[in-house]
């Protein structure tokens, strides 16, 4: 029985997670930058790096699909069920993030550079209206980020320190949950 997730999804796991991380943050100061210089590179980065983490997204999804993955804890129904409805959303919310504010940048006409390597094409013509409505999706959307993400490591913290059933151990962090008969 598999009792810890791969090398390869652990790597993907703490990834995205430092990119939610540091995706969030440039979005949060973009509004506070007056100097145009400033905010386009945060812009630019804010961009790139949530394009990156749509791909990284992907990539752990597939991974997750054609790799077993370790059972989980012993837990409640509503808590197995919450736990797979926060799983399920935040994958949504990781691809549905990047979707939009690309459409918000395309519809207004704006290139969205990735990395610095060039523009990413844009298939769309300029759309002022739709481009505010999926600039304001975009905008609530990262609130429901904000929720599933405290959701989720709530409910890790809760399993590692109320429960201490090692289930940090499964995402690489400290020793690996005992064995029955050891």
């Amino acid at each position: 029985m598999v009792t810890n997730y791969t090398r390869t999804a652990i790597w993907l796991h703490w990834l995205i997670a430092l990119g939610l991380a540091a995706v969030l943050a440039a979005g949060l100061i973009l509004d506070d930058l007056d100097d145009p210089a400033q905010h386009a590179q945060a812009l630019n980065f804010h961009r790139s790096l949530g394009l990156t983490i749509f791909g990284l997204t992907l990539f752990r999804l597939i991974w997750r699909l054609i790799h077993q993955q370790p059972a989980a804890p012993p837990m409640t129904r509503l808590q197995a069920l919450s736990a797979k409805a926060v799983h399920i959303l935040l994958y949504a919310a990781m691809l549905a993030m990047p979707v939009t504010g690309y459409l918000a940048s395309a519809l207004r006409g704006r290139a969205v550079m990735f990395w610095g390597l060039g523009p990413i094409p844009d298939f769309i013509d300029p759309d002022k209206p739709l481009a505010r409505l999926f600039n304001n999706i975009h905008g609530l959307g990262q609130y429901v980020i904000y929720a599933l993400l405290l959701g989720h490591v709530g409910a890790a913290l809760y399993h590692q320190f109320i429960l201490k059933d090692r289930l940090l151990a499964r995402m690489g962090l400290g020793p690996a949950p005992e064995k029955a008969g050891q």
